[in-house]
């Protein structure tokens, strides 16, 4: 004696069949029978009926009953993710939702992820929102910007699988002003005039816009400068008369604030005058560095260098320039530090700094175990040195003793991952690179 469980897609037949039936055995002198149907679909409508049987035969089906099953996450990606810039500031992000086969359950919601990918923002961990609809605005970005976005759908089992990242870029806008503008006398009728890179250039720098006012006039005059440019002789000034001098930077969308407001006065005597404005300078490991010192005096300035204020002498890797500038040949990390260039006559001196950052690939990671099961083994990373420049991404690279390297890429905030889907009683080796703008470390690999 026992019974006949059957079931059926709700609205389909299949080969004249309309029930897929399961055998299940009485319990003797059980009031009541329990059996779980397994090897469903995930959020699926079943029609279901029961059959009793005994030694004489099958008796008649019950009743039909209905009954869906629970949701899962979605097991795709939305689609056709599309990103456009509506300002410098805004992007706009549409995607159409995973094929409903593979929705498993109504799609509550969407979580948008927005990560910046140029260094000078930092590269910090991506920001999420939740939205309802296939589309989305996001604001306050940074201006001139790479942003990496990514979609994930909900159902109200949880997230599921995010789609491929794709790229997508703010718009240009007005640069910051430069940050430093320094005019040194160049004689009895010229001030050379130098000035810095603006903070954040918010594009592409076409221009910079000169202003030179006399004391004597309400308007400036105004030169205009190939983008290359960040110093000018004044020459035809009237001797002993202050002059006022600042700066702005344009790109395509226009001209950007300006810088502050310096002055200074043509003379006969020419002290020693530095026209660079130094300031912070990166380079790869490995590379050749020339810091300038562009400077005027009559008579000719004598030039020194020093390096964290000690004087810096002729070593095979530093070499001062017939114009006063100092070469560093083969960058490596331990050049790093602040450089100054002093220019001195018997009429006065100058100075200018440089602060020297030598990137090098990022520091190698070391792999912990935080455990495992019969198929998976969770690792762990400590932050590691960034080399000099912010991490881009991280890569987590693995193989069974025997077995084929495999890869997978992490985002660059994780301190932990799951591996899945490994093989019972097998030894794995894994390691992890870190990437900056530069390059990897030498792996250091751990067998777990």
């Amino acid at each position: 004696m026992g019974y006949y469980v059957g079931h059926r897609l709700e609205g389909v037949m299949k080969s004249g069949r309309s029930f897929s039936f399961d055998t299940v055995g009485m319990t003797p002198g059980a009031n009541e029978e329990a059996y779980i149907v397994d090897g469903l679909e995930r959020y699926t409508r079943y029609i279901f009926v029961l059959q009793a049987f005994n030694a004489k035969g099958p008796g008649p089906l019950s009743t039909e009953v209905s009954a869906t099953t629970l949701e899962d996450v979605p097991e795709a990606p939305p689609g056709d993710v599309t990103c456009v810039a509506l300002t410098s500031t805004r992007l706009e992000v549409s995607w159409s939702p995973p094929p409903t086969e593979l929705s498993h359950g109504r799609i509550t919601s969407y979580t948008l992820t927005y990560t910046p990918m140029d260094d000078h923002t930092g590269l910090p961990a991506g920001e999420s929102r939740v939205v309802n609809e296939p589309s989305a605005t996001i604001g306050d970005l940074e201006r001139h910007t790479n942003y990496s976005v990514s979609v994930a759908a909900a159902t109200s089992a949880g997230v599921g699988a995010a789609s491929r990242p794709i790229n997508c870029a703010t718009e240009e806008d007005v640069p910051q002003a430069p940050s430093s503008i320094k005019a040194v006398v160049g004689g009895p009728s010229s001030i050379v005039v130098a000035w810095s890179l603006p903070g954040r250039t918010h594009g592409v720098i076409t221009k910079y816009l000169l202003y030179i006012r006399a004391p004597s006039e309400r308007d400036p005059i105004r030169r205009i400068l190939p983008p290359q440019n960040r110093w000018l002789e004044v020459t035809d000034l009237e001797p002993r008369l202050r002059y006022e001098f600042w700066v702005a930077a344009a790109t395509r969308v226009g001209e950007g604030p300006a810088s502050p407001v310096v002055s200074a006065t043509p003379t006969d005597t020419v002290g020693a005058g530095i026209h660079s404005v130094g300031g912070d300078v990166r380079a790869a490991k490995g590379t050749d560095v020339i810091l300038a010192c562009p400077h005027v005096g009559e008579p000719e300035p004598t030039i020194t260098w020093r390096r964290n204020n000690v004087p810096v002498t002729r070593e095979t890797r530093y070499e001062l320039q017939p114009d006063g500038g100092l070469l560093l040949r083969d960058c490596q990390r331990a050049d790093s530090g602040n450089y100054t260039c002093h220019a001195s006559n018997r009429h006065g001196s100058d100075h200018v700094l440089y602060t020297l950052a030598v990137i090098v690939p990022p520091g190698a990671a070391l792999l912990h175990s935080l455990g495992s099961t019969s198929t998976t083994v969770t690792v762990s990373w400590r932050s590691m040195d960034d080399g000099g420049a912010p991490i881009r991404k991280l890569t987590l690279t693995w193989r069974s003793d025997p077995g084929e390297w495999r890869e997978v890429t992490l985002a660059r905030h994780l301190t932990q991952y799951t591996l899945r889907d490994l093989t019972c009683g097998t030894v794995y080796h894994l390691y992890l690179t870190a990437h900056n703008k530069i390059g990897e470390p030498m792996a250091r690999w751990s067998s777990i």
